[in-house]
């Protein structure tokens, strides 16, 4: 398989612990939109599939005034049983 995505800004946060001391913050100038392209394999086997997909950002999430070409990037793991 393989097609656009489309993914939303719900939240950014950066969350770090050092010799027990945590702190967290929000992340600014994010973009609230990010555009990318998925390729994935499959396979069914009788009532099981398994599925693999990776998820690859086509433009920098980066919405300061310099912005660096940061781009977003996943993998997805699917398994599933049918009834």
């Amino acid at each position: 398989m393989a097609g656009p995505s489309i993914a939303f800004n719900l939240d950014a946060k950066v969350a770090v612990e050092s010799d027990g001391v945590s702190a967290e913050t929000d992340i600014e100038n994010i973009k609230s939109m990010d555009v990318g392209l998925t390729l994935g394999v499959g396979a069914s086997f009788t009532k099981f599939s398994i599925e693999g997909r990776y998820t690859m950002g086509l433009s920098s999430f980066d919405d300061s005034e310099n912005p660096d070409d940061v781009k977003n990037s996943g993998f997805t793991a699917l398994v599933g049983m049918g009834f």
